[in-house]
């Protein structure tokens, strides 16, 4: 790693602030310490490449059981559009973009986001989550009002609550057993402002993370699973109007896990849809 730096500092650093278009960063191998002296130093370089103005960055970390740990600060830059994040342990604020106005287009795969309570953005026009941990106590909230596609695939632990997306367009949600909790409710405890499991269906709560209201506006929406343990009946029961939807796409595993009454529920809501696929995978 110290020849690296040394060329690293001399390419990078010693340029000063002068602007950058495209930066990448990618590393076959770090320390096993994911916040020790290597991560010290890719923050540094990472950082310093938002600090040239750089307009499309990607930072792909070794992919080891130890993640690489960034600093928590969210980041600050008028002109960054474009962030791709891998195998990276993402903390504190650090998914706070108020401060990237211009930013649009996010893609985080193969992340840590235990520790990220918000995903935040005013300007976000594309986001990709793939293949992401997210905490296994609370619910990240993700507030991307203007984003027009969404794709959310193969996570782990607690599905995160969306606020409104009233311009999305495209939308993707695969699942696998490790999304959201197999748990149920163990009662009506009145002070539980919401039910903390996400597969409850004695649940009396009404702010869960409510899936398909989330997705409620898209034109074309796909739900793919690859386990049928993450029934979201409850929402059917006030199930939600697709207004716009022209397209759905549904996995074998939404089929068996909705029956006949169910599916029709949700054809009933959407009231303009022109294409519907049922998607089946036999084993060979």
């Amino acid at each position: 790693m110290e020849e690296l730096r040394d060329f690293v500092d001399h390419l990078l650093l010693l340029r000063g602030r002068a602007p950058l278009d495209t930066c990448e960063l990618s590393f076959a191998g770090l320390s096993s310490d994911g916040g020790g002296g290597d991560a010290r130093l890719v923050d540094l370089w990472f950082r310093h490449a938002v600090l040239c103005e750089v307009q499309a960055l990607r930072l792909n970390a070794p992919r080891s059981a130890s993640r690489l740990v960034l600093d928590g600060l969210p980041l600050v830059s008028r002109r960054l559009a474009k962030l791709e994040l891998a195998h990276l342990n993402l903390v504190h604020n650090f998914l706070d973009f108020s401060s990237c106005p211009v930013l649009e287009h996010l893609e985080i795969v193969l992340c840590s986001l235990s520790d990220a309570e918000r995903i935040s953005s005013q300007s976000l026009k594309r986001l990709n989550i793939t293949a992401c941990d997210f905490s296994e106590i609370f619910r990240t909230r993700i507030d991307v009002p203007n984003l027009l596609s969404l794709r959310l695939d193969n996570y782990n632990h607690r599905t995160p609550v969306f606020e409104g997306m009233p311009l999305l367009v495209d939308a993707f949600f695969g699942v696998t057993f490790a999304s959201g909790d197999i748990r149920c409710c163990p009662g009506v405890n009145d002070d539980l402002e919401e039910c903390p499991y996400d597969d409850c269906d004695n649940c009396p709560s009404d702010n869960n993370c409510k899936v398909l209201q989330a997705f409620s506006q898209a034109k074309n929406l796909a739900l793919v699973a690859d386990s049928q343990k993450f029934i979201f009946k409850r929402e059917l029961i006030r199930c939600p109007t697709f207004s716009k939807l022209k397209t759905l796409l549904l996995s074998d595993s939404w089929i068996v896990a909705f029956d006949l009454h169910e599916i029709t529920c949700i054809l009933r809501h959407s009231p303009v849809l022109e294409n519907l696929t049922l998607q089946f995978f036999y084993p060979f």
